[in-house]
């Protein structure tokens, strides 16, 4: 046919080969199909997608992601849904430099030419705040037993110091806090909850372990619950380095006062989650510890709670 002929002449399934570079697989998917007449229009790209490992340490990658070939050059072009593995490092996405932080990952991009992409990480076990190894009891009312954990403040605010890690600078958490079960339920298991916990408050594990959690800093509402900022009332805090917050189980029955109850710290930063070392602790074992190391500096008040408890049962 002539060019003016073409004018005037549908385009139906029978042409579909004068414009693909594999007439054969052009039927597979609706995508494979724009992506070739991309090939035929603008030309091919490949995206490579590096692992961004360092060379030394590169023996704990456990699998990596195979580049994308000849795909058709335009805008908007959606990077692959896998992911990579490494010991020891959590992915978080790709991004287009290899210094990148959580805050420079990205779906998709602007194909232009072949590309290489860069896998973002947070590495370690150590993003979430660390449970203080000393519990103890609150007497005011309503009575409690208190949990303390202490968080850095590079993390919190996600700013420069020795320690930090590149893919957080920069990068505010969404939410940070704790979460409590009764080690009697656990049945040996971890207090784990893949993904995140399912509820703020209370909930269920996949595992179908009840556990009740609360926030003491998230983002998006505003809240930011410091128990001490300047090591006046744990030890262990340094102003202006690190800050700590704390969680009090209140109304336990005076039957559980020698349940033990295992707490864990939770982080979440981008939508991934964290989770700290457990801690365990019952009201009874620590208002025994509270009076064996610290009863002649209590209130009278102070030591009512403590001796009610310990005559419990």
């Amino acid at each position: 046919m002539s060019a003016d002929q073409y004018k005037n002449t549908l385009w139906d399934s029978s042409d579909i080969e004068k414009f693909a570079v594999e007439p054969a697989r052009v039927n597979y998917a609706a995508e494979t199909y724009v992506d070739y007449l991309r090939v035929y229009r603008k030309g091919i790209a490949t995206v490579k997608y590096d692992t961004n490992i360092p060379e030394d340490i590169s023996d704990c990658i456990i699998s990596e992601v195979s580049p994308d070939t000849g795909r058709g050059v335009g805008k908007g072009y959606m990077l692959t849904g896998e992911k990579p593995e490494a010991d020891g490092f959590t992915f978080m996405g790709w991004a287009l430099t290899p210094n990148a932080s959580v805050n420079d990952v990205v779906e998709s991009i602007d194909l232009t030419g072949n590309t290489t992409v860069y896998a973002v990480w947070i590495y370690g076990d150590d993003i979430a705040p660390v449970v203080v190894q000393k519990n103890s009891i609150r007497t005011t009312s309503p009575m409690g037993l208190r949990f303390a954990a202490i968080i850095d403040l590079f993390i919190k605010n996600g700013t420069q110091s020795e320690y930090s890690q590149r893919a957080l600078l920069g990068v505010v958490p969404d939410e940070y806090g704790f979460i409590i079960s009764r080690k009697s339920l656990l049945n040996g298991t971890e207090l784990d909850f893949g993904d995140g916990p399912d509820a703020k408050g209370s909930g269920t594990t996949s595992a179908g372990v009840k556990y009740v959690s609360g926030a003491a800093f998230n983002k998006d509402k505003g809240i930011d619950t410091v128990y001490d900022s300047d090591g006046t009332l744990m030890p262990g805090v340094i102003d202006g380095t690190n800050e700590c917050f704390t969680a009090v189980l209140y109304k336990i029955p005076e039957n559980m006062y020698d349940e033990v109850f295992v707490a864990r710290t939770y982080i979440c930063i981008d939508g991934k989650y964290f989770y700290g070392i457990p801690r365990e602790a019952g009201v009874k074992a620590t208002a025994a510890l509270v009076k064996s190391e610290s009863y002649d500096k209590l209130s009278q008040e102070e030591k009512d709670v403590i001796d009610a408890i310990l005559a419990n049962g």
